[in-house]
């Protein structure tokens, strides 16, 4: 499913269309919002180097890596080491 397209629950709208609409009613803009997204990043990666994870982590086995191999996912993919602010002005 895509992401974009999720509804809430309350609201009945797009979760990111929600997102928008409130960071605009409380005067959040966009860099900011990068500001905290690099920032979140950073300190995912300071915890995850202090083991603070590490209890809820587990291997996941058989995962396809594409062109039909099988893996193992050991981390988090979502976080990414190299963001920064430019990576957000595509």
């Amino acid at each position: 499913m895509d992401p974009l397209l999720i509804r809430g629950l309350v609201v009945d709208r797009s979760i990111p269309v929600y997102s928008g609409d409130e960071a605009l009613r409380h005067g959040v803009d966009r860099r900011q919002q990068d500001e905290w997204a690099v920032s979140s990043h950073r300190r995912y990666f300071v915890a995850e180097a202090d083991d603070y994870f590490e209890f809820e982590c587990f291997a996941v086995d058989s995962i396809d890596g594409g062109k039909g191999q099988p893996r193992t996912v050991t981390t988090d993919e979502s976080p990414r080491a190299f963001t920064n602010l430019e990576n957000f002005r595509l």
